[in-house]
């Protein structure tokens, strides 16, 4: 991941970073376990990128 020296990323950038939309992303947080973004004020949806990693290795591994 490009981005992971960085602490939090935005939906846009990560699925910029992973290839595949938005709309992708939010189903993983639906249907697959994907830790949704923090709670916050603003209006621009941030992840942390050790929990995007974290779930990206279980998915290697087969593990939703």
């Amino acid at each position: 991941m490009h981005f992971s020296d960085r602490t939090y990323v935005t939906r846009g950038e990560l699925a910029c970073e992973l290839q595949v939309t938005k709309a992708t992303i939010r189903q993983w947080e639906a249907l697959r376990g994907f830790r949704g973004p923090l709670p916050g004020p603003g209006r621009v949806p941030l992840y942390k990128t050790a929990d995007v990693a974290a779930w990206l290795e279980g998915a290697e591994e087969g593990q939703p």
